[in-house]
């Protein structure tokens, strides 16, 4: 496979990352508590593997970004690119709690605080925050400053990820209902992703070969 068409095809990554994306946050319970994970099994599940899979093509998209204008991107898209690209398999790891949950939920719920409170586990979540808020806040920018992908979809991504994040632990800690806006801010990431991944997908060869592909 060329250079062209593995970049071209990685811009079709970032579009399923995005629709993956939404519709793992629409079907994933508002919460995650004791009795949600039991009655709502099938959607916990079904929400983990959807975002597990909106991490793999996520991880191939952004390379395909990054391959194609990493020129227009400069040292901002570096950044983002290196962030995001490493907040997203730490994401990836933490969606495991996902498919373990129901079990534990069952034969020892007591231990999914437990879990929750272990060192290592906080420590994961807070390494995916530290670079996936700021990483889809500098490639975000980049990609407004790029002038080759819609700026629209650089300032989408820009917003809706860190507010996703935000507000889905302020539903998970104090409010359940803001979960509602988390999805909503889930959907403006999406359609943020699929923009560049489109963008990606319809250039033509002779407009990535002299950003050196």
């Amino acid at each position: 496979m060329s250079k062209y068409n593995m970049i071209r095809w990685s811009g079709f990554s970032l579009i399923l990352a995005g629709v993956l994306f939404a519709l793992a946050t629409v079907i994933h319970p508002s919460n995650e508590t004791v009795n949600n994970i039991l009655t709502q099994e099938g959607r916990l599940i079904t929400g983990h593997w959807l975002y597990t899979f909106y991490s793999v093509f996520l991880l191939l998209g952004l390379s395909g970004i990054y391959a194609a204008h990493s020129t227009a991107l400069g040292r901002i898209g570096l950044a983002g690119f290196l962030l995001t690209f490493m907040g997203t398999l730490f994401y990836a790891v933490s969606s495991d709690y996902g498919f373990n949950a129901p079990v534990l939920a069952r034969v020892a719920p007591e231990a999914l605080q437990a879990i929750n409170a272990y060192p290592p586990v906080i420590a994961m979540d807070v390494l995916m925050v530290i670079c996936m808020l700021p990483g889809f806040i500098l490639l975000g920018i980049a990609v407004q400053r790029s002038r080759v992908l819609p700026a629209w979809s650089g300032l989408f991504i820009a917003i809706g990820w860190p507010l996703y994040i935000i507000i889905g632990a302020l539903s998970l800690s104090l409010f359940e209902p803001l979960w509602y806006l988390a999805i909503l801010m889930s959907i403006l990431t999406g359609i943020g992703l699929a923009g560049i991944g489109y963008a990606i997908w319809a250039v033509k060869r002779e407009i990535l070969q002299p950003a050196g592909c």
